[in-house]
Protein backbone atom coordinates (compact mmCIF):
# COMPACT_ATOMS: atom_id res chain seq x y z
CA UNK A 1 0.00 0.00 0.00
CA UNK A 2 2.47 2.77 -1.08
CA UNK A 3 0.11 5.45 0.03
CA UNK A 4 0.54 4.52 3.45
CA UNK A 5 4.08 3.62 3.02
CA UNK A 6 4.62 7.06 2.06
CA UNK A 7 2.49 8.59 5.21
CA UNK A 8 4.08 6.40 7.60
CA UNK A 9 7.69 6.68 6.34
CA UNK A 10 9.97 7.01 9.24
CA UNK A 11 7.49 5.96 12.05
CA UNK A 12 7.48 2.67 13.73
CA UNK A 13 5.16 3.71 17.04
CA UNK A 14 1.26 4.83 16.09
CA UNK A 15 -1.12 5.97 19.09
CA UNK A 16 -4.65 5.28 18.13
CA UNK A 17 -6.65 8.08 19.76
CA UNK A 18 -10.16 8.86 19.64
CA UNK A 19 -11.86 11.76 22.41
CA UNK A 20 -15.41 12.10 23.50
CA UNK A 21 -16.36 16.13 24.12
CA UNK A 22 -18.60 18.31 25.39
CA UNK A 23 -21.96 19.42 23.60
CA UNK A 24 -21.49 23.09 22.95
CA UNK A 25 -17.64 24.34 24.00
CA UNK A 26 -16.10 20.59 22.59
CA UNK A 27 -13.54 20.89 25.36
CA UNK A 28 -12.18 16.91 25.90
CA UNK A 29 -14.05 14.93 28.42
CA UNK A 30 -12.61 11.59 27.56
CA UNK A 31 -9.11 10.66 25.90
CA UNK A 32 -8.83 6.74 24.88
CA UNK A 33 -5.65 5.06 23.35
CA UNK A 34 -3.82 2.61 22.21
CA UNK A 35 -0.30 2.79 21.43
CA UNK A 36 1.11 0.54 18.84
CA UNK A 37 4.43 -0.70 17.08
CA UNK A 38 4.20 -1.60 13.74
CA UNK A 39 6.79 -3.70 11.30
CA UNK A 40 8.25 -2.78 8.07
CA UNK A 41 5.00 -3.77 6.48
CA UNK A 42 3.14 -1.37 8.19
CA UNK A 43 1.25 -4.93 9.71
CA UNK A 44 1.00 -4.63 13.96
CA UNK A 45 3.58 -5.84 15.41
CA UNK A 46 2.69 -5.49 19.07
CA UNK A 47 -0.10 -3.46 21.06
CA UNK A 48 0.32 -2.03 23.91
CA UNK A 49 -1.52 -1.41 27.36
CA UNK A 50 -4.54 0.39 26.57
CA UNK A 51 -4.65 4.55 28.41
CA UNK A 52 -7.88 5.90 29.61
CA UNK A 53 -8.09 9.29 31.19
CA UNK A 54 -11.22 11.34 31.87
CA UNK A 55 -10.99 15.42 32.27
CA UNK A 56 -12.96 17.80 33.65
CA UNK A 57 -13.71 20.26 31.08
CA UNK A 58 -14.22 24.00 31.66
CA UNK A 59 -18.00 24.29 31.01
CA UNK A 60 -20.44 22.08 31.13
CA UNK A 61 -21.25 18.74 28.91
CA UNK A 62 -24.54 18.69 27.79
CA UNK A 63 -27.32 16.89 28.27
CA UNK A 64 -27.46 15.14 25.02
CA UNK A 65 -23.52 14.08 24.84
CA UNK A 66 -24.30 12.67 28.51
CA UNK A 67 -27.07 10.36 27.57
CA UNK A 68 -24.70 9.32 24.63
CA UNK A 69 -21.48 8.35 26.45
CA UNK A 70 -22.70 7.44 30.03
CA UNK A 71 -20.14 10.58 31.25
CA UNK A 72 -21.46 13.14 33.62
CA UNK A 73 -20.73 15.60 35.57
CA UNK A 74 -20.54 13.56 38.34
CA UNK A 75 -18.67 11.38 37.02
CA UNK A 76 -15.68 13.74 35.66
CA UNK A 77 -16.24 15.38 39.56
CA UNK A 78 -15.01 12.46 40.63
CA UNK A 79 -12.62 10.83 38.01
CA UNK A 80 -11.84 13.70 36.27
CA UNK A 81 -8.52 15.48 35.62
CA UNK A 82 -7.77 19.19 34.30
CA UNK A 83 -6.73 18.83 30.81
CA UNK A 84 -2.94 20.31 31.63
CA UNK A 85 -2.96 17.05 33.67
CA UNK A 86 -4.57 15.04 31.35
CA UNK A 87 -1.28 16.14 28.97
CA UNK A 88 1.00 14.68 31.34
CA UNK A 89 -0.98 11.91 31.78
CA UNK A 90 -1.12 11.07 27.86
CA UNK A 91 2.69 12.14 27.39
CA UNK A 92 4.02 10.18 29.90
CA UNK A 93 1.80 6.79 28.28
CA UNK A 94 3.50 7.69 24.91
CA UNK A 95 6.69 7.92 26.85
CA UNK A 96 10.05 8.11 25.16
CA UNK A 97 8.74 7.46 21.65
CA UNK A 98 7.08 11.01 22.08
CA UNK A 99 8.97 12.63 18.99
CA UNK A 100 8.69 9.75 17.10
CA UNK A 101 5.11 8.93 17.50
CA UNK A 102 2.25 9.17 14.55
CA UNK A 103 -1.57 9.81 15.69
CA UNK A 104 -4.43 7.86 14.13
CA UNK A 105 -7.46 9.05 14.78
CA UNK A 106 -10.88 9.10 12.66
CA UNK A 107 -12.29 12.55 11.11
CA UNK A 108 -10.87 15.48 12.20
CA UNK A 109 -12.79 16.67 15.52
CA UNK A 110 -9.94 15.04 17.72
CA UNK A 111 -7.47 17.79 16.90
CA UNK A 112 -10.20 20.32 17.30
CA UNK A 113 -11.31 19.09 20.48
CA UNK A 114 -7.55 19.61 21.90
CA UNK A 115 -7.23 23.17 20.16
CA UNK A 116 -10.81 24.05 21.76
CA UNK A 117 -9.62 22.62 25.53
CA UNK A 118 -6.88 24.69 25.14
CA UNK A 119 -8.43 28.12 24.47
CA UNK A 120 -10.31 27.04 27.51
CA UNK A 121 -7.66 26.21 29.99
CA UNK A 122 -4.94 28.38 28.70
CA UNK A 123 -2.51 27.08 31.57
CA UNK A 124 -2.49 23.64 29.78
CA UNK A 125 0.95 23.32 27.21
CA UNK A 126 0.67 24.96 23.69
CA UNK A 127 3.50 23.00 21.44
CA UNK A 128 1.43 19.10 22.86
CA UNK A 129 -1.31 20.10 21.16
CA UNK A 130 0.33 21.97 18.26
CA UNK A 131 2.54 18.74 18.00
CA UNK A 132 -0.65 16.53 17.98
CA UNK A 133 -2.28 18.41 15.66
CA UNK A 134 0.78 18.32 12.93
CA UNK A 135 1.62 14.42 13.52
CA UNK A 136 -2.53 13.56 13.44
CA UNK A 137 -3.39 11.01 10.20
CA UNK A 138 -7.31 11.03 10.03
CA UNK A 139 -8.03 7.47 9.18
CA UNK A 140 -11.59 8.68 7.97
CA UNK A 141 -10.12 11.13 5.35
CA UNK A 142 -7.11 8.45 4.23
CA UNK A 143 -9.79 5.74 4.13
CA UNK A 144 -12.32 7.58 2.00
CA UNK A 145 -9.79 7.57 -1.01
CA UNK A 146 -10.74 3.96 -1.50
CA UNK A 147 -14.22 3.83 0.41
CA UNK A 148 -17.11 5.85 0.23
CA UNK A 149 -20.79 4.93 0.84
CA UNK A 150 -23.40 5.35 -2.39
CA UNK A 151 -23.51 9.23 -2.00
CA UNK A 152 -19.63 9.55 -1.70
CA UNK A 153 -19.41 10.39 2.02
CA UNK A 154 -17.16 8.71 4.26
CA UNK A 155 -18.06 6.02 6.07
CA UNK A 156 -19.11 6.54 10.02
CA UNK A 157 -16.16 4.26 11.84
CA UNK A 158 -18.84 1.77 13.13
CA UNK A 159 -20.22 1.36 9.33
CA UNK A 160 -15.87 1.32 8.23
CA UNK A 161 -16.12 -1.79 10.52
CA UNK A 162 -18.97 -3.46 9.37
CA UNK A 163 -17.86 -2.92 6.02
CA UNK A 164 -14.39 -4.94 6.38
CA UNK A 165 -16.27 -7.34 9.04
CA UNK A 166 -14.64 -6.15 12.23
CA UNK A 167 -16.31 -6.90 15.44
CA UNK A 168 -17.05 -3.98 17.76
CA UNK A 169 -15.00 -4.03 20.96
CA UNK A 170 -18.00 -2.57 22.65
CA UNK A 171 -20.56 0.18 22.83
CA UNK A 172 -19.27 3.54 20.20
CA UNK A 173 -19.17 6.67 21.70
CA UNK A 174 -16.27 5.56 25.09
CA UNK A 175 -13.54 6.60 23.73
CA UNK A 176 -11.05 3.55 24.40
CA UNK A 177 -13.81 0.76 22.61
CA UNK A 178 -13.62 3.55 19.72
CA UNK A 179 -9.85 3.36 19.80
CA UNK A 180 -9.51 -0.26 19.83
CA UNK A 181 -12.01 -0.52 17.16
CA UNK A 182 -10.14 1.62 14.89
CA UNK A 183 -6.47 -0.54 15.82
CA UNK A 184 -9.23 -3.44 14.36
CA UNK A 185 -10.18 -1.41 11.32
CA UNK A 186 -6.23 -0.55 10.47
CA UNK A 187 -5.51 -4.25 10.51
CA UNK A 188 -8.81 -5.25 8.54
CA UNK A 189 -7.51 -2.00 5.95
CA UNK A 190 -4.25 -3.99 5.27
CA UNK A 191 -5.21 -7.60 5.61
CA UNK A 192 -8.45 -8.01 3.94
CA UNK A 193 -7.82 -7.13 0.40
CA UNK A 194 -10.11 -8.46 -1.36
CA UNK A 195 -12.68 -6.69 0.92
CA UNK A 196 -10.86 -3.35 0.15
CA UNK A 197 -10.81 -4.04 -3.88
CA UNK A 198 -14.56 -4.57 -4.37
CA UNK A 199 -15.68 -1.78 -2.11
CA UNK A 200 -13.15 0.56 -4.53
CA UNK A 201 -14.14 -0.86 -7.81
CA UNK A 202 -17.71 0.20 -6.65
CA UNK A 203 -16.47 3.83 -5.45
CA UNK A 204 -14.70 3.73 -8.65
CA UNK A 205 -17.76 3.04 -11.03
CA UNK A 206 -20.21 5.49 -9.13
CA UNK A 207 -17.97 8.05 -10.10
CA UNK A 208 -16.71 8.78 -6.13
CA UNK A 209 -13.39 8.40 -6.22
CA UNK A 210 -10.15 9.35 -9.02
CA UNK A 211 -7.92 6.67 -10.19
CA UNK A 212 -4.48 6.33 -11.69
CA UNK A 213 -6.33 3.25 -12.70
CA UNK A 214 -9.03 5.18 -14.59
CA UNK A 215 -6.17 7.73 -16.01
CA UNK A 216 -4.27 5.06 -17.31
CA UNK A 217 -7.25 3.40 -18.97
CA UNK A 218 -8.36 6.94 -20.62
CA UNK A 219 -4.77 7.42 -22.21
CA UNK A 220 -5.21 4.28 -24.17
CA UNK A 221 -8.24 4.50 -24.71
CA UNK A 222 -7.95 7.90 -26.29
CA UNK A 223 -4.84 6.46 -27.86
CA UNK A 224 -7.61 4.35 -29.91
CA UNK A 225 -6.20 0.77 -27.80
CA UNK A 226 -8.50 -1.48 -26.34
CA UNK A 227 -8.17 -2.14 -22.20
CA UNK A 228 -9.87 -5.29 -21.07
CA UNK A 229 -11.36 -6.27 -17.89
CA UNK A 230 -8.39 -8.51 -16.58
CA UNK A 231 -5.78 -5.44 -17.37
CA UNK A 232 -8.27 -2.88 -15.52
CA UNK A 233 -8.32 -5.22 -12.78
CA UNK A 234 -4.11 -5.76 -12.50
CA UNK A 235 -3.83 -2.18 -12.50
CA UNK A 236 -6.13 -1.76 -9.31
CA UNK A 237 -4.82 -4.61 -7.64
CA UNK A 238 -1.45 -3.12 -8.03
CA UNK A 239 -2.73 0.34 -6.36
CA UNK A 240 -3.72 -1.80 -3.79
CA UNK A 241 -0.64 -3.60 -3.47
Amino acid sequence: MRKLEKILRGFRVLVFVDLEGTQFSHEVTEIGAYKVWIKEDLSIKKIGQPFRCYVKPKHPIGGLVSKMTGITEEKLAKEGVPFDEAQSLFRHYVGPDWPRTLFITYGNQDAYMMHRSLECAPEAREEDVKFFAHRNLDFSAFLSNYVKDPKGNNLSLIHACEAFNVTLSGSSHDALNDARDLVSLYEAFLSKKEILKSFYLQSLSLGRTSSPSIKKAAQKLTKGEDVTHEEFERWVEEELA
